[in-house]
């Protein structure tokens, strides 16, 4: 007995659609492992080039970056999601390195400087890419409320994640955002 071409097409159809499901699952779960302390490379600008275009290394003051908490307020047993927005505010295209090896979060209280994502970045890694003038990348990462040192990533969470006003910052290369708050409650 053989079946029509409507039931062929419908199982082609069907396994299309699940290979679709499997590859962004995957993508999604890359995201996911990237969140839990190493920041992810820039995105959600407009399309971008690499480095082979004829476009110059940008010069200092022609980017601009900003730091953000998504939300204003998160209970304590939530990872706040932060972001960083590299913002090129020149007239011109320019290429920088906006690789995970140039990028830093730091989470602080007060005065006191509580979480850095550096030293936990694992396979830190250089992205040369052209941004255009007036563009602006975007990377984002979970901060999952523990502390630790500039110089090491031994997460430690005595005296973090406690309810409280908290600041982020967001660096890439020499350039540092000014701080954003959020609240843990």
């Amino acid at each position: 007995m053989r079946q029509s071409k409507a039931v062929y097409r419908r199982r082609r159809l069907a396994l299309l659609l699940a290979l679709l499901v499997i590859v962004a699952l995957t993508w999604w779960g890359v995201a996911a492992l990237r969140g839990g302390g190493a920041p992810a490379s820039p995105s959600h600008g407009a399309a971008s080039a690499t480095a082979s275009s004829s476009a110059s290394p940008c010069p200092t003051g022609a980017l601009s970056v900003t730091a953000a908490a998504q939300k204003s307020q998160y209970s304590v047993s939530e990872h706040p999601e932060l972001t960083m927005h590299v913002k090129n505010i020149s007239k011109t295209d320019c290429t920088a390195n906006v690789g995970t090896s140039q990028q830093q979060f730091v989470v602080g209280s007060g005065t006191q400087s509580l979480w850095f994502s550096k030293p936990c970045i694992t396979n830190a890694a250089d992205q040369t890419r052209v941004i255009r003038a007036g563009q602006t990348l975007s990377g984002s990462v979970a901060w999952d409320g523990t502390t630790n040192t500039i110089a090491a990533c031994a997460k430690s969470t005595a005296a973090s994640g406690k309810p409280g006003t908290y600041w982020v910052t967001a660096s890439l290369g020499a350039a540092v955002s000014p701080r954003a708050a959020f609240v843990l409650q």
